[in-house]
């Protein structure tokens, strides 16, 4: 991966990446609550990973920072993701419902935009019970 942190789709854009963070979610079935003497009975489902991926234009490629944008805000069901995990790499499935971004330049009629934040939650879990 040339931009050496992440592929959408496919396609390995050249942007810069700044942040990647993930967290993870231990998900429960609508079985799960507490008793009549208050223990906790759960009926675990599996491990959700999701990542938030901050990205920056890299070396003046604004086209290909832009190319992503509009890609990631399409209006789709899922995207492939490939991200880093551990040693290694992890694939999967992920939705977008927001991301964010910043005007850092209009000059003559140019805008350029720059750091773009997106959470991609798993549209599955990666870890089954």
């Amino acid at each position: 991966m040339s931009n050496g942190v992440f592929k959408c789709d496919g396609i390995d854009y050249n942007v810069s990446v700044v942040g990647l963070d993930r967290n993870f979610e231990v998900a429960d079935t609508d079985a799960t609550g507490r008793t009549a003497d208050w223990k906790m009975h759960r009926d675990v489902v599996g491990t959700f990973y999701n990542y938030t991926l901050k990205i920056v234009v890299k070396n003046g490629d604004y086209d290909s920072y832009n190319r992503f944008y509009s890609s990631i805000s399409a209006p789709n069901v899922s995207h492939d993701l490939i991200v880093p995990w551990n040693s290694e790499s992890l694939r999967f499935d992920a939705y977008v419902t927001k991301g964010k971004d910043k005007l850092v330049l209009i000059k003559n009629g140019i805008q350029r935009w720059d750091g773009l934040s997106i959470n991609f939650i798993a549209m599955e879990p990666q870890r089954r019970a």
